[in-house]
């Protein structure tokens, strides 16, 4: 009989953690696994891929307090990882205790053999002492686990919003109410049987404070490394962009042709690109088809893309909205790759020189491709076969 796999999504949005799930449970498959998704959205099952009859739908977070989206408080926010928990609801509880009592019930229904867990930390919670777990995701979402407290991440804030001794302590109380083993500091929450970082160094924002080594981004094939791209840009951007006239007419006046993918595009606005002589999608494209083709890469800095684009040898602009995504646009910026503004910045007067610079600064595309021979050579082994290797050995 085939062994069970549960791949776990709790928190986060896109459709990024989705789609690197199906990745793994298509290499899973391949090796004789039955696989399960329990999604955050299952609506996006069917965009990435997924069969809809392979899915429960994951516990889900009541909204967050209106004091926590306060502007003053959003960057105290996103200071550390422990932060981001107490953010999205490790500030109660209770509402620890209810969520994995919810994952518990999803435990109870599908009888896996094995979890991987993708940002997902109440479901690692609800596997402690009760099935193997991996815990895999990118380097910021997989943060060292035997660490006493997590480190500053920017200083765009002064200080946290949370007292994370007392998220560990809110943590300890919904575990004990469920007889289940407890943490001794916060960082355990996203600890496991194994843990798979599933990042490139250069990405990670914990680079020589853990002990893992990172295994590679999670792809469905190394894209191809095309030295003579054609005078073309790709443009791959969230929904609110478009919400933005600045934002708007700054990618209306792009200087190079673009192919262009924003979620939410009415046909009026894709008929504005059309006109301004863009390619807008109607849907996401496959972005290992897309990259060679095209000269550089304006995104909002999600890690998927961010390396996809790396591995293509493909300067890009980073046009960040949070701290994940600001951290790859930094990353991206140290390494001669192309530069990072905040999405508060996306307008021409700010963007003009950036653009120029990723569009023809032809030592700019060398290094990108230099940089591009050498992590693939260095992450040649994909990432997904590693993980589930991790997967095999911890049920052999």
């Amino acid at each position: 009989m085939a062994r069970t796999a549960l791949l776990g999504w709790e928190m986060g949005a896109g459709l990024g953690h989705a789609h690197k799930l199906k990745i793994v449970g298509n290499e899973m498959e391949r090796q004789g696994w039955r696989v399960i998704y329990a999604l955050r959205n299952p609506e996006t099952a069917p965009i990435v891929g997924i069969d809809p009859a392979a899915v429960v739908a994951s516990t889900r977070w009541p909204r967050k307090p209106p004091e926590f989206l306060e502007k003053q408080n959003r960057p105290r926010t996103s200071l550390t990882f422990g932060q981001n928990l107490g953010f999205n609801g490790y500030h109660d509880s209770d509402l620890i205790h209810d969520r994995i009592l919810a994952w518990q019930a999803i435990l109870d229904a599908v009888k896996p053999d094995l979890v991987v867990s993708d940002f997902s930390p109440t479901l690692n919670l609800a596997c402690r002492g009760r099935v193997p777990l991996v815990v895999a995701g990118s380097g910021f979402l997989v943060p060292p686990a035997d660490i006493e407290r997590y480190p500053r991440l920017h200083d765009r804030a002064s200080a946290p919003l949370f007292d994370e001794l007392a998220l560990a302590g809110n943590v300890n109380r919904a575990l004990g109410r469920l007889g289940l083993p407890l943490i001794e500091a916060l960082p355990e929450v996203m600890d496991g049987q194994e843990r798979c970082v599933c990042t490139m160094a250069i990405f990670d924002p914990y680079d020589g404070m853990r002990r893992e080594a990172c295994i590679g981004t999670i792809l469905e094939a190394m894209p191809e490394l095309n030295e003579e791209p054609e005078d073309r840009l790709m443009v791959y951007l969230q929904k609110p962009a478009l919400a933005r006239p600045e934002t708007v007419e700054m990618l209306l006046a792009l200087p190079l042709p673009a192919t262009l993918y924003i979620p939410g595009m009415d046909e009026a606005m894709r008929a504005r690109f059309r006109d301004a002589g863009h390619e807008p999608l109607t849907g996401p494209a496959d972005v290992t088809e897309v990259l060679p083709r095209v000269r550089a890469v304006i995104s909002q800095g999600g890690i998927g893309l961010a390396s996809t684009a790396l591995l293509t040898g493909r300067p890009q602009l980073v046009l960040n909205t949070h701290i994940e995504e600001l951290l790859t646009g930094e990353a991206i910026e140290r390494s001669g790759l192309g530069f990072r503004l905040g999405m508060g910045r996306a307008s021409l007067p700010h963007v003009a020189e950036p653009l120029r610079q990723v569009c023809f600064d032809e030592e700019m595309l060398r290094c990108a491709v230099t940089i591009a021979r050498q992590h693939r050579d260095l992450y040649a082994k994909p990432a997904r076969e590693i993980l589930v290797e991790h997967c095999n050995a911890l049920v052999s």
